[in-house]
């Protein structure tokens, strides 16, 4: 760290993320006022997909609503909120698929417990490996009514992820993508999303796991509504394209 605030005395350009992120590292790292500032969120390309079929491909019940995790299955993804909404979703209309971008080991433990939910009957199903071809990841996505993008402050176990996922605003690539094909997320975490979520109805914000299931059922009556607010978001906010090419272009004329 101290070296990272010594060379950030010496820099012209920062790409960072977003601007909360940028006032956060301006004040930690004491960065001068005449940096040129690039705000490119995390965020992929924008991919045309075609909706996967979810419900045939996993046996799922046609008046069921389709909710996903994706992406790295771990304490600081919000497993462990995830599993107790599982629990809890007895008499609702609901389906999890838990989704890894890695193959987890029959001895992780949230795979034992994802396991142990779907031999004792609980609604939810795993798809227990990586896409290698990214329009087809897309596309399952697509294929959901609702993603998660849950984040837990790790800081006592890891002192790399504390204010990172505290403040992960639009760098969640997860959000982006869910974002991009038109899904929306609800998300845990009000102090990187509240603003956003004022201007751009993405979904919902779980304040506690009490209402979890009110925002599923609100989002699913109006589905075309917050599904067509995320793709505002994505082409607004997210969209690489414009802000990327923007920083090649001021980077080369200089």
């Amino acid at each position: 760290k101290e070296k990272e605030k010594y060379y950030s005395g010496h820099i012209d350009y920062l790409v960072i993320q977003d601007k909360l992120r940028y006032e956060l590292l301006k004040k930690e790292n004491n960065l001068k006022n005449d940096i040129k500032t690039f705000l490119i969120s995390v965020s992929p390309a924008y991919e045309d997909v075609k909706a996967e079929n979810i419900y045939q491909r996993f046996g799922i019940p046609l008046n069921k609503t389709l909710i996903i995790h994706s992406g790295s299955v771990a304490d600081w993804s919000g497993m462990d909120i995830i599993l107790s909404l599982i629990k809890e979703s007895r008499g609702h209309d609901v389906h999890f698929v838990i989704h890894s971008h890695k193959e987890l080991s029959s001895s992780d433990p949230y795979k034992t417990a994802i396991d142990d939910l779907i031999r004792d009957g609980y609604p939810v199903s795993i798809h227990n490996h990586p896409f290698v071809d990214y329009a087809m990841y897309c596309g399952f996505l697509k294929g959901f009514h609702i993603g998660l993008a849950f984040y837990v402050s790790a800081a006592q176990r890891n002192p790399h992820l504390g204010k990172n996922l505290t403040n992960i605003g639009l760098a969640s690539g997860k959000f982006s993508t869910y974002m991009m094909v038109g899904l929306p997320a609800i998300v845990n975490l009000e102090e990187s999303f509240s603003d956003l979520f004022k201007k751009y109805k993405f979904g919902g914000i779980l304040m506690d796991n009490d209402n979890f299931f009110s925002i599923v059922k609100r989002i699913k009556e109006e589905f075309y509504t917050y599904s067509t607010e995320s793709k505002r978001m994505y082409n607004e906010v997210l969209n690489p394209e414009e802000s990327v090419q923007t920083f090649f272009k001021d980077l080369f004329k200089s």
